[in-house]
């Protein structure tokens, strides 16, 4: 098991619009990881390693990391504390949609 998925588990979900069969969407994807609130800031740096740039507030709950290399962004990660309500928020509003 590599750091990241040492640091994220498998958590990994697929929320925006293209996790919504039929919905016009834009061509990204957007996944979203549960971690840890004591290992948030080893996986940010994890994926700074691997070519991801931060678009968020670290400090927050939630912290939006981006791809930017190559352009254009075809997809983003959005990092969300164990503890976050934004975690249930965020899949409950996609599984409406569905």
């Amino acid at each position: 098991m590599n750091q990241l998925e040492t640091l994220t588990g498998s958590d990994w979900l697929h929320i925006g619009s293209t996790a919504v069969p039929g919905l016009m969407a834009k061509p990204i994807i957007v996944k979203m990881i549960r971690v840890d609130d004591g290992t948030k800031k080893q996986a940010i740096e994890a994926l700074e390693q691997l070519g991801y740039e931060t678009g968020g507030d670290l400090y927050s709950k939630t912290c939006f990391i981006m791809f930017r290399s190559p352009e254009p962004v075809t997809h983003t990660l959005h990092l969300i504390s164990q503890s976050s309500l934004e975690f249930g928020e965020k899949l409950g509003f996609r599984d409406l949609l569905r």
